[in-house]
């Protein structure tokens, strides 16, 4: 399969766990808990794209041959950010981000990028829409970023989640959260609830590793009790389910509960 589903090598830095983690919102839960135990006023199901009044995450879209989950898990977040503040659920510009950060400073579209950079970026440059400033190209183009033209920006630090019960509070309260997971598991995904066998997240494990984003938009439980997330994925609408997926929820499976956050947005 290559890299049509799941990059094969790590696409963000090494650092940007640790720049992640020292923004945590509530440092007093372990990190990776397999605590289930559903908060006062936490429904037992929610989707963003149901439970809302209107789907807040535009469709999936694919990241094709370029290493780029991390580009378009984060600008997900930022779009359901969006959508829940202004009503509207737009695509903003995964090429923006291509073209401006990768090719300046992350060593194009298969080297390796940088969340923090990411974040700086449309901290100081703000985002335009996809429309505005062209399709995704699976490839690195020049720049042609407009000030004029922005819809989207950045302020304050991300609001960093670790753990089932900090997940679950921040994905009801706050919306769709961007999460770093396993991957190459995605090739032999049709349909279901992702499970595991044995240990259930090994950030050591070569054969899976720790180095893909999606975007957890909401959770739910079957008749039969078995909790799960809904996740977003980076491969378009033909990939899965419509370009999402179920995965086990509470026992941090693929390691996909070890680390998320909402990026704070403004609009210009």
């Amino acid at each position: 399969f290559g890299n049509s589903y799941g990059d094969s090598y790590d696409t963000f830095s090494s650092d940007d766990e640790k720049y992640f983690l020292k923004y945590r919102v509530n440092e007093s839960i372990p990190v990776a808990s397999g605590d289930e135990t559903l908060s006062p006023g936490i429904p037992a199901t929610y989707d963003w794209r149901v439970d809302f009044g209107f789907n807040v995450v535009p469709p999936a879209e694919s990241q094709g041959t370029c290493y780029t989950c991390w580009i378009f898990g984060s600008v997900y977040m930022l779009e359901a950010q969006y959508a829940i503040k202004t009503g509207k659920a737009i695509s903003f510009s995964k090429q923006q981000i291509l073209d401006c950060v990768i090719a300046n400073e992350t060593g194009g579209c298969y080297g390796m990028g940088s969340l923090q950079l990411l974040i700086e970026y449309v901290k100081r440059a703000s985002l335009q829409t996809t429309e505005s400033y062209g399709p995704y190209l699976d490839r690195v183009d020049t720049c042609h970023y407009d000030p004029n033209k922005v819809s989207l920006g950045v302020t304050g630090e991300p609001l960093v989640f670790s753990g089932h019960e900090e997940y679950l509070e921040a994905v009801y309260h706050r919306g769709p959260i961007v999460v770093m997971m396993q991957s190459n598991w995605e090739q032999t995904y049709g349909g279901g609830i992702v499970s595991v066998k044995g240990e259930q997240c090994n950030m050591n494990d070569d054969s899976k590793p720790f180095n893909h984003l999606v975007l957890i938009v909401g959770y739910g439980m079957t008749a039969q009790g078995k909790k799960y997330w809904i996740g977003k994925n980076t491969h378009g609408r033909i990939w899965g389910l419509d370009g999402y997926f179920k995965i086990e929820r509470g026992k941090n499976t693929l390691c996909i509960e070890h680390l998320g956050w909402i990026s704070q947005i403004i609009l210009p």
